[in-house]
């Protein structure tokens, strides 16, 4: 009778089903009929990702929507990845409700994510038992939690779904000499279609352990891995690669805000202060469950394994990286300064710290189905009070609560940023944030939705639909220079009256376009440029390649 339990508790089916309902109960603080919070009390991340959201509607013939961000027509969908939320707008759009489309995306990527940790770590540990708690820990880590529902950075939240399978493979390919570059191609093309940040700092991570390692990396085989695997990754997101690149290159756009490393980073002080309360608020917090880690794993140290020390030191290490005790003004003029916030490293840090429970608690005792269910109710449990006590504090103020598609598009009305527009729009840095950061203005007369046309302030009222946006010209006797407060990006053009016309970068960042006489009506459209779409082509094909091989494979065993 014990065997059979046993038997049930260590199934596939058993443990999925039981994922599934740690993913309800990990969402249900901030998921209450249909009511979603909004964040940190500013709601910038959450109106961002929503803005996104809602361009969806044309999102394969057009990348940009014009009735939003201010009707300024912003080109973040060709800098910021977009395939993982695109099923949330269809959703969404299906049923009549963008809440219930974002909350089923949500459930289903943490879903899969507790699927994918668990599998990592049943490989890395060689048992079901421990990789169900390096699921557990890693999923419930305070830093996910805040990134995922208090922050509502979406992208990176995603992108810590595929975090583990990089690292995994990295490590079969280096310590296992296995032909495994397919595998890391699909991980890090998985991570750079859901945060291109991320998949920078992956980058940046698996080439700093590469060089620690370089007794086991420098290795023939190993390198000619690692060389095929970066082929495939390019060519598995070229699509997205190439499209951000040639606007980059050919218009030159702003990149989101400047925000001061050294005087943005923690304290140690802050970092211990805020894992010991568990705040579900800090982003560079490791949790009560990541200072326990630690404590504990000290005990072990002294006699335990090169593994064990790796990752016990790392941890240090990286918490340490993240604090303002590493020199991070070295790295403020520098691309480096991209990460935005030295926090950011906590992605890493409670990954690792993950592992380390796990190794932990089996130096302590053997561990069992009963012992499994009864840390993951208490690591749950910790989580859950946490989340649920800064919940509470929220709902008591109506405005941070989300109940329907009305109140998402009232937040997208409401929201405009000036990240990813063209650099001629800028009227340049100015400090924000009580001088932490600095922040790119825009020039006055695109704010004020002026147009012109011969370079003169012009009386036009343009008409705004997400595809395209119209002006009606009621006298054009002549040919005339016509300019109006919509950001340009290659791939943007116009028509008038029905004819398809070019158009050009204004000196002030906006579309540009020569109309000539009698003209009655002009429409400003967008599209992907050639280059795009045969970067699509191949990043399809490509993929389409991979899965064939991979289905041919697993039928033929």
């Amino acid at each position: 009778m014990k065997k059979s339990i046993n038997k049930i508790l260590s199934s596939n089916i058993f443990i999925y089903f039981s994922f599934l309902v740690l993913t309800l109960v990990q969402i249900k603080p901030f998921v209450t009929r249909n009511l979603m919070l909004k964040n940190w009390g500013n709601s910038i991340d959450l109106s961002f990702h929503f803005s996104r959201f809602i361009s969806m509607n044309h999102i394969l013939n057009h990348p940009i929507n014009y009735t939003l961000f201010s009707n300024t027509g912003n080109g973040t969908n060709l800098f910021y990845p977009w395939i993982f939320i695109y099923p949330s707008s269809l959703i969404g759009n299906f049923i009549n409700n963008y809440v219930i489309g974002y909350v089923s995306i949500f459930i289903l990527v943490t879903l899969v994510s507790f699927i994918i940790y668990f599998h990592c770590g049943n490989y890395f540990f060689d048992s079901k038992k421990l990789g169900y708690l390096f699921s557990v820990f890693y999923s419930f880590s305070i830093h996910r939690i805040v990134y995922g529902y208090f922050k509502n950075d979406f992208g990176q939240y995603i992108a810590m779904s595929f975090l583990p399978l990089a690292f995994i493979y990295w490590y079969r390919i280096v310590f296992k000499k296995e032909n495994k570059w397919v595998e890391l191609a699909v991980s890090m093309s998985l991570i750079a279609f859901s945060h291109v940040l991320t998949t920078m700092l992956v980058v940046l991570f698996l080439l700093l352990l590469s060089i620690i390692f370089l007794n086991k990396s420098l290795n023939k085989k190993v390198i000619n891995n690692f060389f095929k695997g970066i082929l495939l990754s390019i060519l598995l997101t070229s699509f997205m690669w190439m499209t951000l690149l040639q606007q980059v290159i050919f218009v030159g756009n702003l990149r989101p805000f400047i925000i001061n490393l050294q005087n943005y980073a923690m304290t140690l002080n802050e970092i211990f202060q805020t894992s010991l309360n568990n705040e579900a608020m800090s982003e560079g917090s490791i949790g009560i469950v990541g200072l326990f880690t630690i404590i504990i794993a000290s005990f072990f140290i002294k006699n335990s394994d090169k593994s064990f020390k790796f990752f016990y030191f790392l941890s240090l290490t990286l918490i340490i990286v993240s604090s303002k005790i590493f020199p991070w003004f070295i790295f403020q003029n520098t691309p480096m300064n991209i990460i935005q916030v030295p926090a950011r490293i906590t992605e890493f840090t409670s990954l690792f710290l993950s592992v380390l429970l796990v190794l932990s608690l089996k130096k302590i005792y053997f561990i069992t189905e009963k012992k499994v269910i009864f840390i993951t109710f208490l690591v749950v449990i910790i989580s859950f009070t946490s989340t649920n006590i800064r919940v509470q504090s929220f709902l008591q103020n109506q405005n941070n609560i989300v109940a329907n598609s009305d109140d998402i598009c009232k937040i997208v009305d409401n929201f405009n940023t000036n990240d990813y527009v063209p650099i001629l729009s800028s009227s340049g840095l100015y400090p924000t944030w009580g001088g932490l950061a600095e922040e790119y203005h825009i020039k006055q007369s695109i704010t004020d939705k002026e147009s012109f046309i011969n370079h003169k302030k012009a009386d036009i009222k343009p008409k705004y639909t997400a595809d395209k946006v119209s002006i009606d010209l009621k006298s054009n006797t002549k040919t005339s220079t016509l300019d109006i407060p919509v950001y340009y990006y290659e791939g943007t053009y116009a028509k008038i009256d029905g004819k398809r016309t070019q158009v050009k970068e204004s000196d002030r960042g906006t579309v540009e376009v020569k109309v000539p006489k009698n003209t009655h009506k002009v429409e400003i459209t967008n599209e992907y440029t050639p280059l795009a779409k045969a970067a699509a082509v191949v990043s399809i094909v490509t993929w389409l390649s991979v899965l064939g091989v991979y289905l041919k494979r697993k039928f033929k065993k």
